[in-house]
């Protein structure tokens, strides 16, 4: 039987397969765990990489115009950067974090708070950034894409130089980007047993997700304000047959797909057509809230984040579905005054009940006095009764004995009294 000799991972576009040690070729392979598939994934993804020519287009742009900085659009609902030049406001920052942050902190809130400050006043000054004016959150969005990018290369690393390797191979094998005596100690934090289970029990959470993300390289965010929200203002851009000459069919009506239908189609399915379970019952549950609101309204004028919130609910005070970044709807001044006055009213309602409970409280202790004056008092009465018919009992019995010692003597005097007779007759 010929037999293969492997030691190397085989990656296909559809099916990638890891073939270690010698496999004969009846043999069958054992499935594939999910960081096995996670690393062909970025065995492939890392024969894909432009390598030198990562970035090179807006540094060339830069460098015609070195007095214009980019604009980086920020969107007021998700509060994520989107556009045209997203990937390029990715990009540089994923090297300012590099520069700015060094991998030496348990995580993201830890990190040094003059290097956050570095790092987010050197975007500010290469970047042209929407004011606070515009009702922009832009620290708060800033400090999110830099933590997404600081925990992805700290996942890149471990993954790189520490997933296979031992505490000694990994400490010489030092990336250039990190400082040496960073670099140790972020090897010695991953070859901890007590964050090694933090980490494994980490991993464990993530693999019991019912629903999987389809996106892509692509946030949430940016796949609902660059594909879904253009579909929906050219929808003949994205329905009109190629070969037809331009003219409209006034008899041919398409059917509107709202946003929140399309975007967790294009985000919950994956390339090859396949839905998670779970996924394809909540794609159910969107159409089925938008034939409804079509059928009560007459429109769908549903929101996203209210969709969202109707069917996937929310989870730890965000929204779900929709990535990190969104927030929840915070009550304005109407709706806190409707709050508060629905709290009173639970208030008054639960004093009324604490007062009827109490004075149902006051009436069971009465009557539990008055049971125990009752019980006391039938015991005082078993007490007296028991020691009359004691005091009886011995009445009795001494009066018994009398009674038996007064029979004896008059029995013994008329025995004596019958001897003397015998003896007179004698």
């Amino acid at each position: 039987m010929a037999v293969n000799t492997l030691s190397r991972v085989i990656v296909s576009q559809n099916q990638p397969l890891l073939l270690t040690g010698d496999i004969g070729q009846n043999d069958v392979q054992p499935p594939l765990t999910y960081r096995q598939k996670r690393r062909a994934q970025q065995a492939l993804w890392n024969a894909r990489k432009r390598g030198p020519t990562k970035g090179l287009k807006s540094l060339r742009e830069r460098e015609q115009n070195p007095n214009v900085k980019p604009f980086a659009k920020i969107t007021l609902d998700m509060e994520r950067v989107v556009g045209k030049h997203a990937n390029c406001f990715i990009g540089e920052c994923s090297k300012w974090v590099k520069e700015f942050c060094q991998p030496d902190s348990r995580n993201w809130i830890r990190m040094d708070k003059d290097a956050k400050t570095r790092l987010l006043d050197k975007i500010k000054a290469e970047w042209n950034l929407p004011t606070e004016a515009d009702g922009i959150n832009v620290d708060h969005t800033l400090e999110l894409q830099c933590m997404l990018l600081f925990r992805g290369w700290r996942y890149r690393l471990k993954e790189e130089h520490f997933a296979e390797n031992t505490v000694t191979q990994t400490i010489s094998n030092k990336p250039p980007e990190v400082h040496k005596d960073k670099w140790d100690w972020l090897v010695n934090h991953w070859a901890d047993l007590k964050q090694q289970h933090i980490s494994e029990k980490n991993r464990a959470n993530r693999l019991r997700q019912k629903i999987k993300p389809a996106n892509g390289a692509k946030s949430t965010a940016r796949i609902y304000h660059d594909e879904i929200i253009p579909s929906l203002m050219h929808p003949q851009d994205s329905c009109q047959d190629p070969n037809h000459d331009g003219a409209q069919d006034p008899t041919q009506q398409i059917e509107e797909v709202p946003a929140y239908v399309q975007l967790w189609e294009r985000t919950k399915r994956h390339k090859d057509g396949s839905w998670d379970p779970e996924a394809v019952a909540k794609y159910e549950e969107f159409k089925e809230l938008h034939m409804s609101q079509m059928k009560k309204e007459g429109a769908d004028n549903l929101s996203l984040k209210e969709a969202y919130l109707l069917v996937i609910k929310e989870k730890s005070g965000y929204h779900r579905g929709l990535g990190p970044g969104p927030q929840l709807p915070r009550k304005g001044r109407g709706q806190c005054t409707e709050v508060r006055v629905e709290i009173t009213a639970e208030i008054q309602q639960l004093q009324q009940k604490e007062a009827a409970l109490q004075g149902q409280v006051g009436e069971l202790q009465i009557a539990n006095s008055e049971l125990k004056a009752e019980i006391e008092q039938m015991k005082s009465e078993a007490i007296e009764r028991d020691n009359k018919l004691k005091q009886e009992l011995i009445e009795r019995e001494r009066k018994h004995k009398k009674e038996v010692i007064e029979r004896e003597k008059k029995i013994r005097e008329e025995v004596i009294e019958m001897l003397r007779n015998l003896n007179r007759g004698i």
